[in-house]
């Protein structure tokens, strides 16, 4: 019994291993900055302690990423 259950999940762990191989590598790199649009209310140019400050994000589907050649969709 011990010995098919130590083949069992030996054979499973061989073929996790080896499904995982076939990843191919991200178009964006590691890393990547994604811009997001971000609206402030009043415009001002300077504030003052107390002064309330608004802030609106705007999330679209598909993000652009600075400086790449592509989007990405959510």
């Amino acid at each position: 019994m011990a010995f098919r259950m130590i083949a069992f999940f030996g054979l499973l762990g061989l073929i996790l291993f080896v499904s995982a191989c076939g990843c191919k590598e991200d178009e964006f790199g590691e890393q990547m900055v994604i811009e997001v649009p971000v609206s402030t209310y009043p415009v001002k140019d300077t504030f003052r302690v107390g002064d309330t400050l608004w802030v609106d994000l705007l999330f679209p589907k598909a993000f652009s990423v600075k400086d790449a050649n592509g989007k990405i969709v959510l």
